[in-house]
């Protein structure tokens, strides 16, 4: 078994480096861009990459996840200007159920709205029909007391 998720890997890099020139190619460095350097990709988060932080999300998400440096760099990431980190902070501070908290999270999904997230718009629509950031629809209000309820883990 271990051979063949060896075997798996070493055709994922021969793939790679075949497709240096073609579209595909940043699809697969993604996933191969985190043994590179964490630590460059958040410094250049910190220097203001809207690029990094979404990698720094992704990394914090897929490969090392933790949930406190989500929240982290997707507040870093939306201060960058990357919609789908603007969209992202919505959902933390949504799910956060203090009046300060939703008024802050509907700036967050009016930017990312404005940034062209399509999620944004859905959302929008599902959770704030009045366009009143201190009247969430019942079904958001619903989704948000249904994650305080999860167990802790």
């Amino acid at each position: 078994m271990k051979s063949f998720f060896s075997s798996i890997l070493a055709v994922t890099v021969i793939c790679y480096s075949g497709m240096a020139g073609s579209e595909q190619a940043p699809l697969v460095a993604n996933t191969l861009n985190f043994s590179k350097s964490i630590d460059l990709l958040e410094k250049d988060a910190l220097d203001g990459s809207a690029s990094a932080s979404s990698e720094v999300i992704r990394y914090y998400m897929y490969d090392h996840f933790n949930l406190a440096q989500l929240e982290k760099w997707s507040a870093i990431g939306a201060e960058n200007g990357d919609p789908s980190s603007e969209f992202q902070l919505y959902t933390f501070l949504m799910d956060k159920h203090t009046p300060e908290s939703r008024r802050r999270a509907f700036f967050w999904l009016k930017k990312s709205l404005d940034g062209g997230y399509d999620t944004a718009r859905t959302e929008m629509d599902a959770c704030f029909p009045s366009k009143d950031p201190g009247r969430p629809s019942d079904e958001c209000l619903r989704r948000g007391e249904e994650v305080l309820k999860e167990p802790s883990k």
